[in-house]
Formats: structure tokens, sequence, C-alpha cells
């Protein structure tokens, strides 16, 4: 780890510039490129410290995980809304914003050399349809670090280049994630070592990870791989002690759904339009017209303890009707009263956010931590701060069990954001509401497919209230 910390007066911007710069060459980063960006959001900083300059710091903190460069910048100014613009280098993979207990910090992600180097595809055949069924023996086994290219020519030969987790089409990053406990999986492999079947899982929160990344190659379709992979995921994921599971099966085809809902897993929302359009070779027909949508499920891996929601009038519809099939103990409450709002961590006298942008996606995220009478506005800026930055799709994160979230949200459908999700025990925020916001509202649904009625009476749901408040 560097630091450097330098008064924030009209030297500064230069100065921590120079240090990116510096650091940035140490890993074979595009050094003048980051050192552009961070000279720009030190001078940002430095114009939004207008009350004593002369005592106040800015800090910026270099750090490298895996294939990445980490920087912090942490600033005395006036409060952030959300991550400020960047210069359009191509560089920067992922802008933080966060107000701390005593500062503003922007965090931005920047990929070293080895993080640029894509999957070498020469050679290697998109499976068409019709396949040919391989008759070749596989061998079930954990998911390794020395597995990371065969599982991107894996989702090569199924997607193509049109897969939304870009990740992994790059091996070094996936060989970082799993060396660093971020990735675990299951994958069916071949004596000549090709990858046959893959289904992953990786950190979300606390106790809670997201499986997914389900792939089978066509050729090896039809032998149940996925299921089996599944079962041997689910006991590592006892093993790691994991407290609840989330999966987002696509709506193109319905045999994850039904996996899911068999093995136990409530529907708990669904995500719209948000990933980059995909082809999936033998179930789409060629790459989809529009984004990618998704179902939401959940799986407690330990007992949920009971809990007390407080869901603005305009999503409680949805919410019961999801809670409906489930045995959890949820209670909804109306109105608090003043002793609950002052003695919940969630609420505050201010809002406190963190948001991010994922630029290959155009995928922003707000996550609210406390909430406060400025729920409204605070949502209201950051949404346009990240639209303006390029997103097509915004999942705003709110802690349901805040009492103060039933008042303060009422008028969120206004801003338009509907209903996406809601998650139990959702690391430190406990029970998470999750709304989304579509710079295109318009939904269609002529490829999805349903694995229950429940599923496609929640999809009309979801789809209706987002034409709704996006109209």
């Amino acid at each position: 780890m560097i630091r450097l910390s330098v008064p924030s007066d009209d030297v500064a911007p230069e100065l921590l510039a120079a240090l990116a710069r510096a650091v940035a060459r140490t890993v074979d980063a595009d050094a003048d490129a980051i050192g552009l960006i961070i000279r720009h959001l030190a001078r940002d900083a430095v114009d939004r410290t207008s009350v004593d300059r002369e005592h106040s710091e800015l800090t910026l903190i270099a750090t490298t995980e895996g294939t990445e460069l980490v920087m912090s910048l942490y600033d005395h100014g006036a409060p952030i809304s959300g991550p400020p613009s960047v210069p359009s280098t191509g560089i920067a993979m992922q802008v933080e914003a966060s107000i701390g207990d005593h500062a503003n910090v922007t965090e931005i992600r920047f990929g070293c050399d080895l993080h640029h180097v894509v999957l070498d595809h020469d050679g290697l055949d998109i499976v068409d349809d019709p396949v040919e069924e391989s008759t070749a023996e596989v061998t079930l086994r954990e998911l390794r670090v020395d597995d990371a290219l065969e599982l991107s020519r894996l989702i090569y030969r199924c997607y193509g280049w049109s897969y939304p987790g870009n990740d992994l089409y790059y091996p070094e990053r996936i060989a970082a994630a799993i060396e660093a406990g971020r990735r675990i999986g299951q994958v069916a492999m071949t004596a000549d070592g090709e990858m046959a079947a893959h289904w992953g899982a990786v950190l979300l929160a606390t106790g809670v990870v997201e499986t997914g990344s389900t792939v089978t190659d066509p050729r090896y379709r039809g032998r149940g791989l996925a299921r089996q992979l599944d079962e041997r995921l689910l006991v590592d994921l006892e093993r790691l002690e994991i407290a609840g599971r989330v999966r987002e099966p696509v709506l193109t085809h319905s045999a994850t759904q039904h996996i899911a809902l068999q093995e136990g897993a409530n529907l708990v929302g669904m995500l719209l339009k948000a990933h980059t359009p995909m082809r999936q070779v033998g179930i789409t027909d060629g790459v989809l017209a529009e984004r990618v949508s998704l179902t939401v499920m959940y799986s407690p891996l330990r007992p949920l303890t009971d809990a007390q929601l407080w869901i603005p009038d305009q999503y409680l519809p949805l919410v019961e009707h999801l809670l409906a099939p489930t045995s959890w103990q949820r209670t909804l409450s109306g109105r608090p009263d003043t002793g609950a709002v002052a003695s919940s961590p969630l609420c505050g006298p201010e809002t406190m956010l963190v948001t991010t942008y994922d630029a290959f996606n155009h995928l922003g995220s707000i996550t609210v931590s406390v909430v406060g009478p400025d729920l409204e506005d605070r949502v209201r800026h950051t949404s346009r701060d990240l639209q303006r930055n390029g997103a097509q799709c915004i999942q705003l994160r709110l802690p349901a069990e805040a009492p103060a979230l039933v008042e303060y949200g009422q008028r969120l459908d206004g801003l338009g954001f509907g209903f996406a999700s809601l998650l139990p025990r959702f690391g430190v925020l406990g029970d998470v509401l999750t709304l989304q916001w579509l710079n295109d509202p318009s939904i269609d649904r002529s490829t999805w497919q349903f694995a229950s009625d429940h599923v496609e009476e929640m999809a009309t749901m979801i789809t209706e209230q987002m034409a709704a408040v996006g109209g």
C-alpha cells in the first residue's frame, strides 16, 4: 500500500497525479491515463473544499488486488452524491463513491497489464446447433486456479463474445478471484483437460453468495451435469458456513429456474434489463435484441431469524405476493413511532449511501446503509449522476428493516423506480429491498419462459409496475 496526503490546494491535483503515474508504471498499467483521471478527481475535490482549505487535506491510497490497481481518494469537501464523471479514457473499470465517518471517499479501479489479457480464441469454435453429442467421460471436481483458461474457453464455446459476465473472458481475472477466495465452483472435466460444464459462486456480502455462471457445453447436455455440480457446490457452501444463497436464473429458458425451485429456493424478484444482450447457443436465436432480464431466487442455508420490515406502500403488494409461499417470519409494519426511528442504527439525520458504476453493462447501483429525511433528494441526485455516466439500468438497495423507509421512501416511484427484489439477511444491511430504474421501461417478454405460474405472475406484476413508474 502507498499513501500520500497533501494540502487541499491548487498544487494537490498535480502531486497526486504524479504519484498515480508512478504507481501505475510499477504494475504495467496505463500511467498517463490513470494520472489524468486522478488529477481530474483531485481537482473536483479541491473545488468542493471551499471552507478552511488551508487546514484540509487530500489523501490518495493505492493498493493492488489481484489484477486490479485500486486508488482511493479521501477529501473533506462538500458531500458527494455519486461517482464523479471521469475522462473517457476507457481505463477506469469501476468508480465507487461514499461518505465515510470523516471524509468523502472515491474509489476507482484500473486494470494492471494482465487484467487486459483477453482469451485467445484462435482455433476455438462456437458450438453451433445441431451438435453431435459427445460420449467422452467426465470427472467432477472443485474449480482450481489452473482451470481459469478452460473456463474462459467454455464460456466462448457456448456464448461467443456475448456473455454478460465480462470478466469470464479474461483468464487472469478468473485466476486472481479463485486464488483470493472470491470465486469458488465445481466443474466437469474430460480426460484431455477440456471443461464440459461449470457452476460457480461469488461472494456478494458477508455470509451471502451468488451462485451462477451455470454453463454446459451443448455436446454434453442431457447428462444432468448442471444438477450434479449444483449438489456438489451446495456441500462447499455448507462447509464454508454460508448463510444465504442468491441465484439469478435467466428467463430465456426455465431449466435453472426449475433446479432452484426444486431445491427449495424461493423467488424473490426479477432484475429487468440488467445486462448487455447475449447469445446462448442452442437456446436463443442469435444475440438477443434487448438487454438480459433475470429472475432472482434465494435459499437460506441457515435458519432465518424473524424480522420486521418497513415497506413503502407502492411496493407492499409485490412484497406480500413474494412472501406468501414462503415460511419466512416477516412482519410488514405501518408507520413507526419516533422511538423506533431514533433507536434504529439503519436510520439517521442524513442518508448514507455508496454508488458504483459498471461501464461494461451500463449498470449503476446505489446501496443505502442509513435512511434519512433526505433519502428522496439523495437518490434523485445520485441517479442523475449515474445516468450522465451512461447507466441504462440502476439498482437501488434499501435496508428494509429501517423504520424510516416506510415514510421517506414513499415517493421513490416518482423517480422512476419500480420493485426488483427482496433479499433476506443481506450482510450488515439485514433484509434488503431492491428497486430498479430503466432508461427504457418497455419490456419484450416474447423470449421469456417460466418454471411456474408464480414466476409468471411475478413477472407480470413487476413489468406492469415498471411500465407505470417509468412511463
